[in-house]
């Protein structure tokens, strides 16, 4: 497998947006942690994986096109959060994603590097629902993956990812991260 993370690297939250001091009305979702725009990306010369795709029109989202063209597996790196900001226990990624003629069974990855040097990982690998597996073809949808710590502490960065087992094609919308058990519950249906 190539390393494309060298060109992918993205250091101090480059193209991601804080949600510094932002604090959600009682009864709504929490505000997220960051967000991550491709268009942002793209406007600041940082977009390394995949396609930019322009909204359609002025209310659709801007998404990212990833493909591939082969029958070998293929490793999407998208963005690394360097000091991602997390202070609470769980964190979960949520997004829109649709998909057209995966092969095989793909994911969106989370790999946590933490001070202590030990790595862990978080991806959407259930057969349904929002953390369900990237196959066959499917209309956009929610997804999420979430990672609860207990011994290891809070990240020190934050590796985001797609991984396609075989040809097939990936669309993604704005990612977001939210931290704390409500925002994990929530975006995993939880009640």
């Amino acid at each position: 497998m190539k390393v494309v993370i060298l060109a992918i690297v993205l250091t101090v939250l480059a193209g991601a947006t804080h949600a510094v001091g932002a604090v959600a009305a009682p009864g709504a979702p929490p505000a997220p942690l960051l967000t991550i725009d491709w268009a942002q990306l793209k406007a600041e010369g940082k977009l390394t994986a995949g396609e930019f795709v322009a909204p359609r029109d002025s209310g659709a989202a801007t998404t990212l096109r990833l493909e591939n063209p082969n029958d070998r597996p293929k490793t999407f790196t998208l963005v690394t959060l360097d000091k991602p900001g997390i202070t609470k226990s769980s964190w979960v990624l949520t997004g829109r994603v649709s998909c057209t003629g995966i092969v095989g069974k793909g994911y969106v990855e989370m790999l946590h590097r933490f001070p202590s040097g030990t790595v862990h990982f978080a991806r959407t690998m259930a057969s349904m629902g929002p953390q369900a597996m990237l196959q066959g073809t499917e209309p956009w949808r929610d997804f999420a993956t979430a990672f609860r710590s207990f011994k290891s502490g809070r990240p020190s960065q934050i590796v985001i990812s797609v991984v396609l087992p075989k040809r097939g094609v990936v669309e993604l919308g704005r990612l977001a991260l939210y931290e704390g058990d409500e925002a994990v519950n929530r975006a995993l249906g939880i009640k």
